[in-house]
C-alpha cells in the first residue's frame, strides 16, 4: 500500500451459529423418524401354551405346534398390533415429504455453523505507526569500551562487576533515548542498547550478573568475573560492529553526493 496514515489488518471473524450437540440432537430424531415409518406392523411371536415360561410334565402337549402364533396382548390401547391401522399411500408420501424437508432444514443448519465458524478473515482499517529512523550511535558507548573492561579485572568481582554496569548505563544515557517513569536504570539501559539489537543474550547475561553482585549475599568469585569480562566483551563487539556499519553508510553517502556533484558540474 502506499504511505498513508491506515493500513487494513485482517482479523479471524468471531464464532457462531447452532451448537453442535443441537444439530447432532436433530439428525438422530430424524433418524428414529425415518426408521419408525419406513417400518411395517410388528408381530409379537410366541408359542402356545408358553405364557408361564415353563411346560407342565404331567399334561404333555398332545398335539405340538406346527408354527408360532401370534398372541393376544392383555394390556395397551390395542389388542393386538396386527390390527393396527395402515396409512394411506399419501399420507405416507407426505411424511416422507417433510421428513427429507425436514432432513435438509438439518444440512443447512450443518452448513452455515461451519460457514460460521470458519477461520475466514475480514478487513479492519487501522491506524499505522510513523517509522523512526534509529538514533545515532553514542561514540561514548564504543570509546569508553578499554575503560569499562578495566574496571571489571580490577578490584573485588562484585565491586567489579557494579562499576562496570554502572559505567555502561551512564554511557548508554547518552544516547538521550527518554526514560520511562517506571522504569529502572538497568532496564533503560537494556532498551537503549535493545535499539540497535545489540548481543541481547550477551546483554541479559551482564544484566543478571550485575543483580546478582548488587542485591545477593553469597560470595562473587573469580568465576563470576570471567563470565562477565566473556559478555562485556561481545556486547563492545557489537557495539563496534554497529558504529562500522554506521561509519560505512555515512561514507557511501558522502561519496554519492560528492559523485552527484561531480555530474552536475
Amino acid at each position: 500500500m502506499g504511505g498513508g496514515g491506515t493500513r487494513e489488518v485482517r482479523l479471524p471473524r468471531p464464532p457462531g451459529g447452532p451448537a453442535p450437540w443441537l444439530v447432532g440432537a436433530g439428525l438422530a430424531g430424524l433418524a428414529l423418524l425415518t426408521v419408525v415409518t419406513a417400518s411395517g406392523p410388528v408381530d409379537v411371536l410366541s408359542s402356545t401354551g408358553s405364557a408361564t415360561g415353563t411346560a407342565s410334565p404331567s399334561r404333555p402337549p398332545s398335539v405340538p405346534p406346527s408354527s408360532p402364533t401370534a398372541t393376544t396382548a392383555t394390556t395397551g390401547p390395542f389388542g393386538d398390533l396386527s390390527t393396527l391401522p395402515s396409512l394411506p399411500p399419501v399420507v405416507v408420501a407426505l411424511i416422507q415429504l417433510v421428513v427429507f424437508g425436514l432432513c435438509l432444514w438439518v444440512l443447512y443448519l450443518i452448513l452455515r455453523y461451519a460457514w460460521r465458524n470458519a477461520p475466514r478473515m475480514r478487513s479492519r482499517t487501522v491506524p499505522r505507526r510513523p517509522l523512526r529512523p534509529l538514533p545515532a550511535l553514542p561514540d561514548e558507548l564504543v570509546e569508553t569500551a578499554d575503560a569499562r573492561l578495566a574496571l571489571l579485572a580490577s578490584g573485588e568481582p562484585r565491586n567489579a562487576i557494579v562499576a562496570c554496569w554502572v559505567d555502561l548505563e551512564d554511557s548508554a544515557s547518552a544516547a538521550g533515548l527518554p526514560r520511562h517513569p517506571a522504569e529502572t536504570a538497568a532496564e533503560y539501559t537494556i532498551r537503549v542498547l535493545h535499539t540497535w539489537d545489540i548481543a541481547p543474550v550477551a546483554l541479559g547475561g551482564l544484566a543478571e550478573l550485575y543483580r546478582e553482585a548488587r542485591y545477593s549475599r553469597h560470595p562473587m568469585t573469580e568465576e563470576h568475573r570471567a563470565q562477565a569480562i566473556a559478555r562485556l566483551t561481545t556486547v563492545h563487539e557489537d557495539l563496534q560492529r554497529v558504529a562500522d556499519e554506521a561509519a560505512a553508510r555515512a561514507a557511501f553517502a558522502e561519496a554519492e553526493v560528492a559523485a552527484r556533484q561531480a555530474s552536475d558540474t
